[in-house]
This record gives structure tokens, sequence and C-alpha cells, in this order.
């Protein structure tokens, strides 16, 4: 799927710590389709979905609390009502994250 052009990455400032800096790591030329959107999931989802609307495929990725938990807004009325062709990655999406701590688990 990466070597597809229309194939964009969103990280959340947390690309090395769920690996998706895979994407480009050994692979440089795709470095110009990652953009890191910073601690902001839901700004990311936007922009993902201004991305899938003009026809790229975009996968967006943080950790499962924040990619959809805080994100379950602009999910449901951007990305599902509008059927927008955006990937949703995830990670520590378990109970138990080890060191990042309770606020980092998904479940209540």
């Amino acid at each position: 799927m990466s070597k597809d052009e229309k194939v964009i990455v969103l990280g959340a400032d947390i690309t090395s710590s769920i690996r998706v800096d895979k994407f480009y790591a050994f692979h440089p030329e795709r470095k110009n389709r990652f953009f890191e959107i910073g601690i902001a999931e839901a700004n990311m989802n936007l922009v993902a979905s201004g991305l899938a609307k003009e026809g790229k495929i975009p996968f967006i990725d943080s950790y499962g609390v924040f990619i959809t938990g805080r994100n379950w807004d602009q999910l449901r009325t951007t990305v599902g009502y509008n059927n927008y062709n955006v990937k949703i990655a995830d990670a520590h999406a378990g109970v138990s994250v080890g060191a990042d701590g309770a606020t980092h688990h998904i479940r209540p």
C-alpha cells in the first residue's frame, strides 16, 4: 500500500512509539507523504478527511484511547457521515499500557 502515491500518513506526535515511522524509515522518498500533526487527534482527523475528499488515502494513528475516544465526534460526523476513505490505526488498545499510565488505557 505504501507504494501507492495516494497513501498519506498522519502522525500524532508518537510516531516512533507505535512504529509508524517505518512508513518512511527505509524509504526516504515517502517522507513527503508523512505529516506530523502533533497531539491533536481531532484536528488530524479533519485534515485526513480533507485529503480523502480530494482522492488521497490517509492513515491516521495514535493510541487507541485518543484516536477513538477524543476523536469520536469527528470520526462520526466527518469521516462516517461522508463515507470518506480514512484508515484508522491504533496502538495500546488494551487495559494495561505499562509506564504510560492510566490516562492511556482504553478502559473507562
